[in-house]
């Protein structure tokens, strides 16, 4: 049951962002590092090697700040949970 509620968690989330976005309020991007503190390292590490999840935007130069999109990585998430709870 505690998965179910997770997934029905990520949903709303990406529901929420994806509504902030269209009506301008955000750019439902999150930075690297963000990323890494909300969502945990090994698991964003683990979607980029996969091909799973890809930036969507760099910054310019060696140390250019590399962005995701928060859908995608709620999308993953998502995906994840409902993948696990069928098995």
């Amino acid at each position: 049951m505690h998965n179910i509620q997770d997934i029905l968690r990520d949903a709303a989330q990406m529901g929420a962002v994806k509504a902030l976005e269209s009506v301008g309020l955000t750019t439902g991007e999150i930075s690297q590092r963000q990323a890494y503190e909300t969502y945990g390292r090994k698991y964003i590490c683990e979607m980029v090697e996969s091909g799973r999840l890809r930036p969507s935007h760099i910054g310019n130069g060696k140390t250019g700040t590399i962005r995701y999109a928060i859908a995608d990585i709620l999308a993953c998430r998502t995906a994840d949970k409902i993948q696990a709870s069928i098995l």
